[in-house]
């Protein structure tokens, strides 16, 4: 039951990922006016900037997780962007749901039908044991 879990929460949490980020991720690049003013209300730096930086490590990051290639590197800038955003914008259910299944991923592995897990032989995360 155990191996069933490890294998199969992490493609749960990778589709959780997935859905709660698609719009916000490509509104950065179809809605980039609208994105800038957001992003300077709540008082980032360089909004004009950041919202493609942002916009495409967020894209970047949703295929890496969609593909579960890489998806526990991918992870990592998507917790700190999540992050930043909860405490920039406030606690949106989208923005919290990237959050937890980023750390989940990150924690657990992309699991089941992943394309390319080289991140589990860095001592970081350890050796996958199936």
């Amino acid at each position: 039951m155990r191996d069933v879990i490890n294998e199969y929460l992490p493609v749960l949490l990778r589709a959780i990922v997935v859905v709660a980020l698609a719009i916000p991720a490509f509104a950065k690049f179809f809605a980039y006016g609208e994105q800038v003013e957001a992003f300077a209300g709540w008082g980032v730096p360089a909004p004009a900037v950041m919202v493609p930086v942002v916009g495409l490590f967020e894209v970047a990051g949703l295929f890496a997780v969609l593909l579960g290639a890489a998806a526990r590197i991918a992870a990592l800038p998507l917790i700190v962007i999540m992050i930043v955003a909860l405490a920039a914008a406030g606690v949106t259910a989208p923005a919290l749901a990237v959050l937890l299944g980023s750390l989940g991923i990150a924690a657990l592995g992309s699991g089941a039908f992943s394309l390319w897990t080289p991140e589990d032989h860095l001592p970081l995360f350890g050796q996958r044991t199936s």
